[in-house]
């Protein structure tokens, strides 16, 4: 691989948000109306159908599948839990996702530190970040926005270059076309690593490389039709500077 660019997603890839936004969800989700306390079991079933999940609306689904027993996490498909929140959104969908932003904002506002806090980076991707950042240019693709990326980088200590955040478009094809545009570097001197096939898939489109991190937010049905559609899996963040050389 001649790559100069390694372009990493970040939440399932350099750091764990899962329970920031099972609390910030909870918060939206009682706030509604619904009434769901925050137990042990409920963590757990959230924390399963993290894999599931897209875009901030469909926490309510997995927060109302877990009050009424209407999805089995372990056992469903993407598709199945698709068009289980065709069925219970409806006109819920705005109204969660602006108090979910909202309540977010404040928790941000009130107290960044004990947000941050909510927040973890996955073992080994601090050092691996620093080895590799003597060699290529690393940047983050992320949805979200530039002052949570902010504050992980300083108060987290997440080494990269440049970071393309969620105004500067939600599609991560416009963020990898940015890139080779601002670092005159062409497809196949670019590493992209995402954990959602989704992602993955769509930037594949770019002509770049793509690669599937295993750690993340999926599922072994998920990495396997990855496989089957030539996507390489890696197993852990150890492994990257291997891959590089090879």
């Amino acid at each position: 691989m001649n790559i100069k660019v390694l372009v990493f997603d970040l939440d399932g890839v350099i750091i764990d948000s899962v329970y920031e936004c099972y609390i910030t969800a909870l918060k939206a989700f009682n706030r509604m109306g619904e009434v769901l306390e925050d137990t042990p079991g409920v963590w757990e079933e959230s924390r399963k159908a993290r894999v599931f999940v897209k875009i901030a609306e469909d926490y309510y689904l997995v927060l109302k599948a877990i009050k009424e027993k209407l999805l089995d996490f372990d056992k469903i498909t993407q598709e199945e839990f698709n068009q289980k929140n065709k069925e219970f959104l409806g006109n819920k969908g705005a109204e969660f996702k602006e108090l979910f932003y909202q309540i977010r904002g404040d928790m941000q506002k009130e107290n960044l530190d004990a947000w941050i806090k909510l927040h973890k980076l996955y073992p080994g991707v601090k050092q691996i970040l620093e080895q590799l950042s003597n060699k290529y240019k690393i940047v983050i693709s992320t949805t979200k926005d530039k002052k949570s990326i902010s504050a992980f980088r300083d108060c987290l200590g997440i080494k990269c270059h440049d970071a393309l955040d969620k105004d500067m478009g939600k599609d991560k094809r416009i963020h990898i076309r940015t890139i080779l545009e601002k670092y005159k570097v062409k497809p196949e001197e670019v590493l992209f690593i995402d954990d959602i096939l989704e992602h993955i898939l769509k930037v594949k489109e770019t002509g770049v490389n793509i690669i599937m991190a295993s750690w993340g937010y999926s599922n072994r049905q998920q990495r396997e039709e990855a496989r089957e559609k030539g996507i390489s899996i890696l197993d852990s963040i150890e492994g990257l500077p291997g891959i590089l050389k090879g």
